[in-house]
């Protein structure tokens, strides 16, 4: 059983730097592992200092319960009312579907008019990316110059971005976000509402339905009810200073 745990541990670890990598931010990655940023920080800096023996060393050691044996009984009791457990022979607490069927969207937003342009593909890559900037350049006929700021995905700066941007009547200027900063990108903003929106706590008997859903929010829920969750989707960012710290000691 220790064991188990320990390599369940180290699953979890491995996954959330896999997701940075990916792009995530800290706070996306803590929703879905459901732990702390902060926590996700730490394993990113030790990773990044130690290496990954480090982050895979797992010498965590449990303390002892402060609480009565009272207490625990009382506890107990309340979680077994509150929440239904899953045994053999029962039906489970929280309906799931089999499989991890997935859908992809290459998307992005403009923070003045809430215009979403996105496409659907099989693999998010550097023809999705082309596919992306096409509709961009569909959707703003009167723009002479359109700025798109977007991650350093590779796929972002691989050949095929290179030789669509490399046309004559090219109107994309790209502007790269620094490493490692999906935080500072608004679409990342639009994904956790469109997250709210469609994926948490909901149950989708199908893949089919589950796809069908997010789609509806791209294509209706964004253009008929963006005042709702604008405030949300912004580039107002907070700025950090160590003036805003003090070193504990």
């Amino acid at each position: 059983m220790r064991r188990q745990r320990e390599d369940h541990g180290i699953a979890r670890r491995a996954n959330a730097i896999l997701l940075l990598d990916d792009g995530k931010s800290c706070q996306q990655i803590s929703d879905f592992l459901y732990l702390d940023d902060d926590t996700i920080r730490g394993w990113h800096k030790t990773y990044l200092q130690d290496g990954w023996d480090a982050l895979a060393f797992d010498g965590w050691k449990g303390g002892q319960s402060h609480m009565t044996q009272a207490q625990q009984v009382a506890l107990c009791a309340w979680l077994e009312a509150r929440f239904c457990r899953s045994t053999v022979g029962s039906n489970p607490a929280v309906l799931s579907t089999a499989g991890r069927g997935r859908v992809n969207i290459h998307g992005a937003v403009n923070l003045e008019t809430f215009d979403a342009p996105f496409v659907e593909p099989t693999t998010v890559d550097g023809v999705s990316a082309v596919q992306l900037l096409t509709k961009i350049e569909a959707r703003n006929p009167d723009k002479r110059i359109i700025h798109v700021i977007w991650d350093n995905a590779a796929y972002h700066k691989g050949p095929d971005v290179r030789a669509f941007l490399a046309r004559t009547a090219c109107r994309i200027h790209l502007i790269q976000l620094p490493p490692y900063c999906p935080h500072l990108n608004p679409i990342e903003r639009l994904w956790a509402v469109l997250h709210q929106y469609v994926t948490h706590n909901r149950y989708y008997p199908s893949q089919k339905q589950f796809a069908n859903a997010i789609l509806a929010f791209m294509r209706k829920t964004i253009p008929q009810e963006w005042t709702k969750f604008r405030d949300k989707v912004s580039d107002k960012f907070r700025v950090i200073t160590h003036e805003n710290f003090r070193v504990l000691k």
